[in-house]
């Protein structure tokens, strides 16, 4: 029969917790900025077939800012 030692939680263990709940949240961040990017894209492609001409997306996550808007002619 094998011996069980129950092993103490050490600060290394926590800050590699800490860490890789970071990775997962960046991870479920890009993810959800992937879905925002692709959703921007298709009201400019329905903009598009409305209105005509060549649309644009631009999302600035930082500032909070999304931008959809007709080029230039």
């Amino acid at each position: 029969m094998a011996i069980k030692v129950k092993r103490r939680r050490s600060a290394r263990d926590a800050t590699i917790d800490q860490l890789r709940s970071i990775a997962e949240s960046e991870a479920a961040a890009n993810i959800v900025m992937a879905k925002v990017q692709q959703e921007a894209e298709l009201i400019a492609q329905r903009m598009e077939k409305i209105h005509g001409g060549v649309w644009s997306v631009a999302i600035n996550h930082r500032s909070c800012f999304v931008l959809i808007a007709r080029d230039g002619d």
